[in-house]
């Protein structure tokens, strides 16, 4: 080995400093070595020294930087050097080094590391490019004003970027076994590949202040947390980290951790997808907080167990190829903060859950917002519709939480929303919703599950265009008031809990032909062109306070409309096609039915028998009477016109005939002059009928 003296580079010391001049005249001696400092003995080598790193090739000279005395040891930087390696040694209790531009940049063919226990800093514009760069555990680098390039970097210690430094990795960095980076003051970090920080280990990023920035580039994904390892990201102040070609947090390893912060006007944004945590069982757990910054999320984004993101105020995050919330993720959604999605993306909760916490919230213009699965979000303040759809479907469930505020949907001109509930899904709002109120173009279609709200009111504006369908699930409401603009279709699917059904403008509610329907409401209000289309179902007013029986009475006769049915009000189709059939009111135990029944079925049990003609004798011309006591054509009197048309009908399904009952129920008829003419009106009917008979044969 060659003496200190002779392989040793021109040397200038002071009494607090150190100084070596390293550059073309050390270079040029041609040694294989050059050592620096003091401390060295025949034992030192690169393999065992520089964290088991291969030996770097044998060009030029591989410097060992050890400390030269207790201060600072400054070596300067002059120009043409070229080395086979370099690495810095130092101690906890000897002055640190300073690496100092000399006006071009020191290339180092192998490796560039600082060891244990070392401080190490570049400054003054000084240029390092190394194949590789390292920092163990327990040591330092400082950069200001400098420069450092490396293909490859692996950093288990302390790296400080600052005053518009700039780290290069040409293909892969990875802060590790403790490791943390810290870029400020406008200082610049790239990787041409992943800048992944806590890979099987721990590592923290720190970043601060305007324009400091990380660029991760390639065609991988990077890596927080990776394999059971633990990361802690702090991005502040207008700092941006920016992952080209995406980021993974806490992939494969139960025990990964990745702890986000993004502050104060910071940035991470995320070209490729954005994976945090998954749904396998050994993914660790991962948190994200974002307070007064932005994510932003260019591909797809996919929340997996035990990951959260929690939207602070003023926040803001954009997903613009969507994204998803699987089982055991939280999103949490703060009062200002604002979520986007791009138009014909989804939002989808797939068994995550999510807390919104806004004053009001609602999403993106032409989106589409998925609750499925055993998925749950919760609304604290509004959760509105304006432009989106919204779907929700097996187990999930939307529940708008406030009992103070309403919701509305669509609810101004331009808009348009569109709903769907089925499967299990639920769809509850505490207070009020309102569909389309002042404007707007909604479609809501229920196949199933429940759609719950205080009061829910559609339509009423000059433009509004609002279309219901009921197809299946509950429909509970305390109240429904439908109004212009708005209209209902129900081909299944029970009305539950309904106690006002209120109906005005020309609203419009069709329950569907064949299909065995019953609207149970306990109060029903139509007023103005308001119409109900029974077809061959049925309304059941369940009240509670005075019949009432005579202003639902009242609706079927305006529907009547002398005998045509096409007037507003309770109508059936099947009655305007079918001169046989009529609408038919029976109120009995404090529950007034509706139904399409035969003309002349007082009792409403689908037959006209000898029940219906008792009931027709015993009011027989006396006015001040219903349809369940013999007005069968709802002027309020039970006459001849009655008794047509009960003897149209009379004994359809029953075995007897219509003279042979009346001389039962003529007994019960309370004056003889209602006698006389029942039995005349029978006889005249009874002739009739034998003389069209008699034309048949």
């Amino acid at each position: 080995m060659r003496s200190r003296r002779a392989s040793s580079a021109t040397l200038r010391t002071a009494s607090a400093t150190a100084v070596v001049l390293f550059g073309a005249t050390a270079a040029a001696r041609g040694a294989d070595r050059v050592w620096v400092g003091q401390g060295l003995n025949s034992n030192f080598n690169v393999a065992a020294n520089w964290a088991n790193q291969a030996s770097p090739a044998a060009v030029g000279d591989t410097a060992f930087f050890y400390p030269l005395i207790v201060g600072r040891n400054v070596v300067v930087l002059n120009s043409g050097t070229r080395l086979a390696g370099m690495a810095v040694q130092g101690s906890t209790f000897l002055g640190p080094y300073e690496f100092r531009g000399g006006g071009s940049t020191l290339t180092v063919d192998g490796s560039f590391g600082v060891n244990r226990g070392t401080s190490a800093s570049m400054t003054n514009q000084a240029s390092i490019s190394a194949k590789l760069f390292y920092l163990q555990d327990t040591a330092s680098l400082s950069l200001n004003y400098a420069q450092l390039f490396t293909i490859d970097s692996v950093i288990a210690g302390n790296l400080s970027l600052d005053a518009s430094a700039t780290f290069t990795a040409l293909s892969t960095a990875s802060v590790e076994s403790g490791g943390k980076v810290t870029i400020a003051g406008g200082a610049v970090a790239t990787s041409d590949e992943y800048f992944d920080v806590g890979r099987e280990t721990a590592g923290t990023l720190e970043m601060s202040g305007a324009g400091s920035l990380l660029t991760a580039g390639g065609t991988f994904a990077a890596s927080w947390g990776y394999v059971n390892g633990s990361a802690t990201v702090t991005l502040a102040n207008g700092a941006t980290a920016s992952y080209t070609a995406g980021l993974q947090l806490a992939k494969f390893g139960a025990a990964g951790t990745a702890d986000v912060a993004i502050k104060s006007g910071a940035t991470l944004d995320v070209g490729g997808p954005l994976t945090v945590t998954g749904n396998a069982p050994n993914d660790g757990s991962a948190t994200i907080r974002v307070d007064a910054a932005t994510l932003n999320a260019r591909r797809s984004a996919t929340f997996g167990n035990r990951s959260s993101l929690l939207l602070g105020s003023d926040s803001r995050a954009s997903f613009l190829e969507g994204a998803t919330f699987n089982a055991g993720s939280l999103l949490n959604i703060k009062d200002g903060a604002v979520l986007t999605v791009s138009p014909d993306k989804m939002l989808t909760f797939d068994g995550g859950t999510a807390s919104i916490q806004s004053d009001v919230y609602y999403p993106s213009n032409a989106t589409m917002f998925r609750v499925r699965g055993s998925g749950s979000v919760d609304a604290y303040g509004t959760f509105d519709l304006r432009t989106a759809t919204l779907y929700v479907d097996g187990n999930g469930k939307l529940e708008n939480l406030s009992t103070t505020q309403s919701s509305t949907w669509a609810n101004s001109g331009g808009w348009v929303a569109q709903a769907r509930i089925y499967g299990n899904g639920s769809v509850i709002y505490r207070n009020g919703l309102t569909i389309c109120g002042t404007g707007g173009s909604a479609t809501v279609v229920q196949d199933g599950g429940l759609f719950k709200t205080r009061s829910l009111t559609v339509g009423g504006g000059a433009t509004s265009s609002a279309f219901l369908y009921l197809d299946g699930g509950k429909f509970e409401h305390d109240s429904v008031e439908l109004r212009r603009g708005a209209s209902m279709y129900q081909t299944g699917g029970t009305w539950s809990a309904v106690r006002q059904l209120t109906m005005r403008d020309n609203a419009y509610l069709n329950l569907a032909a064949g299909k065995g329907l019953s609207l149970k409401v306990q109060s029903l209000t139509l007023l103005d062109q308001a119409r109900i289309e029974l077809n061959d179902n049925q309304v059941v007013v369940d009240y509670t306070a005075a019949s009432p029986l005579a202003s639902l009475t009242q609706y079927v006769r305006n529907a009547y409309n002398n005998g045509n049915w096409l007037g507003n009000g309770l109508t059936s189709a099947v009655a305007n096609l079918d001169p046989r059939m009529a609408v038919g009111l029976s109120d009995v135990g404090g529950i007034v039915t509706i139904r399409a029944t035969l003309a002349g079925d007082a009792d409403t049990d689908f037959r006209v028998n000898f029940n219906d003609l008792l009931v027709l004798a015993a009011n027989y011309n006396q006015s001040g009477r219903a349809w369940q006591t013999g007005d069968f054509n709802y002027d309020g009197v039970v006459n001849f016109d009655d008794l047509l048309r009960l003897a149209s009908n009379y004994n359809q399904s029953l075995t007897g005939t219509l003279g042979g009952d009346w001389a039962l129920a003529r007994a019960s008829v309370p004056e003889p002059t209602a006698a006389v003419a029942f039995g005349v009106a029978t006889t005249s009917l009874l002739m009739r009928r034998r003389r069209l008979a008699g034309r048949s044969r």
